[in-house]
């Protein structure tokens, strides 16, 4: 579970925001990195009780509803259903450090004159994101994946 939710939170929730935030800027960096803040200001394990608590029934039925739509109790039985909700609390709080480190670097890359090229004969949003700005970013999120993964498996 720390590993996925982990890498889903760093990975696919941070470099996405961070690379969204960094290069539109403006008003939807404010708004990523507010909400950002509020996360981070908020007790990770006192959320992590207050989901459990709150949504475990319905997670529970939700989960309840599938096994019975394929004749099985199987999710139910091995605790899928509390691996999940565990998950998406855990991943949900991972993201904000991934997201500031990436904007950082995009908003250093952003400048470049392949960006500037790119831009110039109208490349879209998505393509400026993914081929000419990911590739700058990624050696970092690599690097620093790497050390935070290490770190976490150093205190089991």
């Amino acid at each position: 579970i720390s590993i996925l939710a982990f890498l889903f939170g760093n990975v696919f929730l941070g470099l996405g925001l961070g690379l969204i935030a960094g290069y539109l800027g403006g008003k939807v960096d404010n708004v990523i990195m507010r909400i950002g803040d509020v996360v981070l200001a908020i007790p990770t394990l006192l959320v992590l009780i207050l989901v459990s608590a709150s949504l475990r029934d319905r997670w529970l039925e939700w989960f309840t509803s599938i096994d019975s739509f394929f004749g099985t109790s199987f999710l139910v039985d091995q605790g899928i259903d509390d691996f999940s909700l565990l998950f998406f609390s855990v991943s949900f709080f991972g993201w904000v450090g991934t997201a500031r480190f990436v904007r950082a670097q995009v908003f250093a890359l952003r400048e470049e004159e392949y960006v500037l090229a790119a831009e110039a004969l109208g490349a879209r949003t998505p393509r400026i994101l993914i081929r000419h700005l990911l590739p700058g970013v990624l050696p970092w999120i690599v690097v620093g994946i790497s050390s935070t993964l290490g770190k976490r498996f150093v205190r089991w």
